[in-house]
């Protein structure tokens, strides 16, 4: 008869064995797992601190076969948020989430009222404190009963405004809601998401052109036409065709007085709207992920009456004296900070004096002063009164992109290299500078697994690394 003692001891034998060798499997399978955060990442103030949230992707792998280099795999994807010191990058809170239907993809909506908005298989929100839920469409229903059933399922539809303060959504029926990001309260709206504070004047003023003219025509009628037929017909006299005469004059010129004001309150308008849709383009086009290195920066900015530029000394010869935002393109440049004065014009633009210029000696190799994605001008520190300049170490595709805060007075606070050929993403707040990257080969370059996080006061960095999710050292 068998032992119990021989049974257990067969038993344990066998699921440590089974056990090793599934340890063994998931140990080869891990090393071609990948994990990276989607970009944009959003960054919040929490009680005066800086805080990240990031929606993260992880690819586990359950099969894999290899000939050469090359390596096929299947793998189950799955999402997780999480949030990051701004200071120290550690990571503070991690939670995986869920879509209600099978979906690939997920989509950054942006920040408001102490919460990351996203769509994932529909509009979710999260408390950046607590990574506790805070929207769905269940939440919105139960909150907005007349919406059931309404909310669309594709992300093309919900767009949160700049300020994070309203969530513009088209519903399934064609409506256009507005609805309250703290109270989360919907309120039906004529106003396409995309519509600014501008085109809404202008709407309102056109109107009030149309009521004028109306009124000019009118006045033309009844106080000149029509009196003009009486008198013919011996219905009036002349005097009181006079007494007409002289009302009509009378409104006319207060009316003209009116159109005149109202037209050039049009043209003001009008160029305001342009130069909003304007900016408003070039924003939406700086606040793209993955923008190329020339695209993060410009070499001239004005400030106080004062020019900067940022040139090689045979890009400044063929520099027109006519201010305009630029960026240089030739990488194997090494450019000099120039500045000096900004002068007024009778004609359509401004310039500079190109005849007294300074020159500081520092030089930088395919340097550009760096865009607020704010504001789209440079990033300028006032406390500092020194630019944010980027450049590369070397030419070509290999150069790693270096940052330095140069003063006008040539001095060089500090600098640091970044480690990265290309950022991601960037985002600049009180006295830090984030950016987000790739460094890891195992990765695309749209696949972020570094986020940096700059101190702007004394040039000194610390760093995340969504792939380990550690701090790198």
């Amino acid at each position: 008869m068998i032992s119990k003692k021989f049974i257990f001891g067969g038993l344990f034998i066998f699921l440590a064995f089974a056990l090793g060798v599934f340890f063994l499997i998931r140990g080869c399978l891990s090393k071609f797992d990948e994990r990276s955060a989607i970009s944009p990442s959003l960054l919040f103030e929490v009680e005066g601190k800086p805080v990240i949230f990031s929606v993260c992707r992880f690819e586990k792998t359950t099969s894999y076969s290899q000939k050469g280099n090359m390596v096929r795999k299947s793998v189950n994807v799955s999402y997780s948020i999480q949030t990051n010191d701004g200071i120290t990058a550690a990571l503070i809170a991690n939670k995986k989430i869920k879509s209600v239907k099978k979906i690939y993809t997920v989509v950054i909506l942006g920040a408001g009222s102490n919460q990351a908005w996203i769509y994932y298989g529909q509009p979710q929100a999260f408390d950046i404190r607590t990574l506790e839920k805070t929207a769905d469409i269940d939440i919105l229903e139960s909150k907005n009963p007349a919406l059931k059933n309404k909310f669309p399922t594709e992300s093309r539809y919900y767009q949160l405004n700049a300020d994070g303060s309203q969530l513009f959504f088209t519903a399934i029926d064609g409506g256009k809601w507005l609805i309250n990001t703290q109270t989360l309260l919907a309120t039906a709206t004529e106003i396409e998401g995309s519509q600014n504070n501008t085109d809404n004047n202008l709407t309102t003023l056109n109107q009030h052109i149309k009521k004028n003219k109306d009124a000019i025509d009118s006045n033309y009628q009844h106080n000149s036409v029509y009196p003009a037929s009486l008198y013919r017909e011996k219905k009036i006299d002349y005097k009181q065709l006079s007494a007409y005469q002289d009302l009509f004059f009378k409104n006319r010129t207060a009316l003209y007085a009116t159109r005149d004001s109202l037209y050039k309150l049009q043209i003001q308008w009008s160029q305001t709207n342009n130069d909003a849709e304007n900016q408003k383009r070039k924003l939406e086009s700086l606040n793209r992920t993955g923008l190329s290195y020339e695209q993060m920066f410009i070499n001239q900015d004005t400030m106080n009456n004062k020019w900067f530029g940022l040139y090689s000394g045979a890009e400044f010869s063929d520099l027109r004296d006519r201010f305009y935002e630029s960026n240089a393109h030739d990488e194997t440049a090494r450019r000099n900070l120039f500045f000096g004065n900004y002068l007024n014009s009778n004609k359509s633009y401004s310039y500079f004096d190109k005849d007294a210029v300074t020159k500081n000696s520092e030089s930088f190799l395919n340097g550009g002063l760096l865009l607020n994605k704010k504001t789209g001008h440079p990033l300028f520190l006032k406390n500092k009164n020194a630019y944010l300049i980027v450049f590369k170490d070397q030419i070509g595709q290999e150069g790693k992109i270096q940052l330095t805060l140069a003063g006008i007075e040539n001095k060089k606070e500090w600098q640091l290299s970044t480690g990265l050929t290309t950022w991601a993403d960037w985002k600049y707040s009180g006295n830090r500078l984030f950016v987000w990257g790739t460094d890891n080969k195992d990765l695309s370059s749209n696949e972020v697994n570094l986020l940096l996080c700059i101190n702007l006061e004394n040039g000194t960095m610390t760093s995340f690394d969504y792939f380990k999710n550690s701090i790198r050292k």
